[in-house]
C-alpha cells in the first residue's frame, strides 16, 4: 500500500544556482514535509546554455513530472498547500501569505544591497541595518503579536512555510544582524531549526558563497 502511495507521488526536480538564494525556502519545505526531490544545482559557467530552456529566462525552476513551472513564490506557495504547510484555514492562509510576502520585502531589500556596486555597498549596509531591517522586522513582530503565538511558529501552532521562509532569509543575512533581533525571531528560528527534518536538512546543507 504504502509503495502504491510513492508511485503516485509526482518526481520533483528543483533547479537553481549552487546557492541558497531564491530557492531556498522550497528546498526547506522539501526538507520539513519529508518529501523527495532531486536538488539539481547549476553550474554559473552552464547557465547562458541552460537558460532558453527554462520558461522565462530565470531560476528557480521546479519541475513536476516533467513539466516545468518558474517564479520562486509561486513554486513555494504550491509546493507548501501540497504538503499542507500553508495555513489550516482560509483565514490562516492569508495571515501565512501575509507574513511570507513581508518576509520576501526583507529579502528584496538584502539582496538590492548585495548587488549594490562595490565602492559603495558598506555604506548601503550600514543603512540597511540601521534603518531598513528594523522597519521590516518590526512589520513581522506584527503579525506574531496580532495571531498571540505561543507555539514560537508565525501563525497558529504549526509550522507553514512563511517560518521557513523567514529562517531561509535569517540564514542569509550578516549574523550581528540577526543576533540583534528580538526574542520573538530568535524564538521562531529556534523553534523551526528544531524540527527533526529542518534539523537533519541544515546538517547536510552544502557550504555555499550565497
Amino acid at each position: 500500500m504504502y509503495q502504491q502511495f510513492l508511485n503516485k507521488m509526482p518526481k520533483y526536480t528543483l533547479q537553481y544556482f549552487d546557492g541558497r538564494g531564491r530557492a531556498e525556502v522550497s528546498r526547506l519545505i522539501f526538507a520539513a514535509a519529508g518529501v523527495a526531490f532531486e536538488d539539481q544545482r547549476i553550474d554559473g559557467e552552464d547557465w547562458p546554455k541552460i537558460k532558453s530552456t527554462t520558461p522565462f529566462g530565470s531560476l528557480p525552476v521546479l519541475v513536476v513530472d516533467g513539466q516545468q513551472f518558474a517564479q520562486s513564490m509561486s513554486i513555494a506557495r504550491y509546493l507548501a498547500d501540497t504538503f499542507g504547510l500553508a495555513g489550516k484555514s482560509g483565514t490562516d492562509k492569508l495571515c501565512v501569505d501575509e507574513a511570507a510576502e513581508l518576509v520576501q520585502e526583507l529579502f528584496e531589500a538584502h539582496i538590492k544591497v548585495m548587488f549594490t556596486e562595490e565602492s559603495k555597498k558598506a555604506e548601503a549596509l550600514a543603512q540597511f541595518k540601521k534603518d531598513t531591517l528594523p522597519k521590516m522586522v518590526e512589520n513581522i513582530e506584527k503579525v506574531f503579536a496580532r495571531n498571540k503565538s505561543t507555539s514560537g511558529f508565525i501563525v497558529g501552532d504549526k509550522l507553514s512555510y512563511a517560518d521557513l521562509y523567514l529562517l531561509s532569509v535569517l540564514d542569509q543575512l550578516p549574523e550581528d544582524a540577526v543576533a540583534a533581533m528580538s526574542k520573538t525571531i530568535q524564538k521562531n528560528r529556534a523553534t523551526v531549526q528544531a524540527l527533526p527534518n529542518v534539523k537533519a536538512y541544515l546538517k547536510k546543507r552544502p557550504t555555499t558563497s550565497f
